[in-house]
């Protein structure tokens, strides 16, 4: 749910997952392992940082639709 999430929003904003962890200091692998389901458990900093940088609600971020 929060990866697909985060790849829908950056997708329609053209934000790459490389511009997302330069920005955020969320390591690339970390970004990839989100987007494709192999972590889906993902620290409140890391909600934090990520809701931050899109500008949005964690709520948002973590919405069955994005």
């Amino acid at each position: 749910m929060i990866g697909s999430n985060l790849k829908l929003i950056c997708d329609k904003r053209n934000i790459t997952m490389y511009r997302v962890s330069k920005e955020t200091g969320i390591s690339q692998s970390y970004l990839s392992a989100l987007v494709n389901g192999k972590a889906i458990n993902p620290s409140i900093e890391v909600l934090i940082k990520l809701s931050d940088f899109l500008r949005i609600s964690i709520a948002e971020l973590l919405s069955e639709r994005a």
